[in-house]
């Protein structure tokens, strides 16, 4: 009996934008996936590893017998308060991302 292997398709970040362009059909679209990128990229670094190793982690905590949702869960809300902080190093088109300011009517 023969055994056949299937090599695994190669999905790039620039091919999963395209996808986002070509759902969309909006250049803005993709602009705001890349700057999503780009800032998860940055929330990485904040954490000590790269995108690859971020991702690498959530799949060995979600691939258990028993996921580890927990960790899978406090790990994005660390992202989350991440993006609560206003990055200056991070543009979305010609517009700096900054922390959404909460207003309050009367």
């Amino acid at each position: 009996m023969s055994t056949i292997i299937v090599k695994r398709e190669e999905f790039s970040e620039e091919d999963w934008l395209n996808a986002m362009y070509r759902k969309s059909e909006s250049s803005r679209t993709r602009d705001v996936a890349s700057t999503s990128l780009r800032t998860f990229d940055l929330f990485c670094k904040n954490q000590g590893l790269q995108r690859d190793e971020m991702i690498e982690k959530y799949s060995t905590w979600f691939n258990q017998d028993k996921p580890d949702l927990r960790s899978i869960l406090l790990s994005l809300d660390k992202f989350v308060q991440f993006m609560n902080i206003p990055h200056d190093d991070i543009f979305i088109g010609k517009v700096t991302f900054k922390k959404k300011i909460e207003t309050t009517s009367l």
